[in-house]
């Protein structure tokens, strides 16, 4: 599977030193998985009502109150806002994720703008595994939970849901209070 359009490189300008041997953002998703279970098995911590379970969480990373990230990554120059839940997702460098978000199964690039109440679904209601359409190709994702893969500098306004399997191209801009899927350009 190396398809052009499922190349990391193509979507994250900088990608942290354990994820760099990745060819698609399949393997992104498979190396979080291998980090989170094999060392981070005892990383549990509680302070100021932010909830870290099984991730590794950079220093420097800035949280609003009432905060869980279990199973991710996050990288130095995040903020994640108040009442946010990140699970099993890569957030790289100063992302900015606002406030009421839930951010599953994803991969956010450097720089995203994420409005509040933002959520990213990653289960089809048919149980089945979620799909996309790039270029008149139909795509499979091997995992049957994928949520959304969203490059570099992207912005995504407040109230937006992100089907399974969605991918937004760097600078891809969407409005407030859409349900979308599928591949975006820009």
């Amino acid at each position: 599977m190396n398809h052009n359009f499922l190349s990391p490189s193509i979507y994250f300008c900088k990608i942290p030193e354990p994820f760099n041997k990745a060819n698609n953002i399949f393997e992104l998703i498979s190396i979080l998985r291998e980090l989170t279970s094999k060392y981070c098995n005892d990383a549990n911590s509680c302070r100021d009502n932010v909830k870290i379970i099984n991730s590794i969480v950079s220093d420097d990373a800035c949280y609003g109150e009432y905060v869980l990230v279990r199973n991710s990554y996050i990288c130095p120059g995040v903020y994640i806002g108040s009442f946010c839940e990140i699970n099993d997702s890569i957030v790289l460098y100063n992302a900015r994720i606002n406030h009421h978000d839930y951010i599953g199964h994803s991969i956010i690039g450097c720089s995203v703008q994420i409005g509040g109440n933002v959520r990213t679904a990653a289960r089809r209601l048919d149980n089945s595994y979620p799909r996309i359409c790039i270029n008149g190709e139909i795509i499979t994702s091997p995992f049957i939970k994928f949520g959304s893969v969203v490059g570099d500098n992207a912005i995504i306004g407040s109230t937006v849901l992100l089907n399974p399997f969605t991918i937004l191209n760097k600078y891809c801009c969407i409005l407030p209070f859409q349900s979308i899927g599928g591949y975006h350009a820009r």
